[in-house]
């Protein structure tokens, strides 16, 4: 059953991950300088490396940015709100 659902989703994967790598690229350069972005496992020079699944900052002041993000209309979440 699952096969059967996501098999279609595969013709558009593609795209997908590129919109989401285009995205990461938008966010690094504009962010830069602002707040702390871990490195992501990639080769710079091979944005195919990495789809960008998740976006990951790091701000001292975490709760105020999300509550200002929500408020604007853009959608946050904490991935391990609890450290492994």
């Amino acid at each position: 059953l699952q096969a059967a659902i996501l098999r279609p989703k595969l013709r558009v994967l593609d795209d997908w991950n590129r919109m989401r790598q285009e995205a990461a690229h938008y966010y690094r350069q504009r962010l830069k300088g602002k707040v702390a972005i871990p490195a992501m496992p990639r080769d710079e020079a091979d944005p195919r490396d990495h789809v960008a699944h998740i976006f990951c900052v790091q701000v001292a002041n975490r709760d105020q940015v999300q509550s200002k993000l929500e408020r604007a209309g853009v959608l946050t979440a904490i991935h391990y709100p609890v450290p492994v």
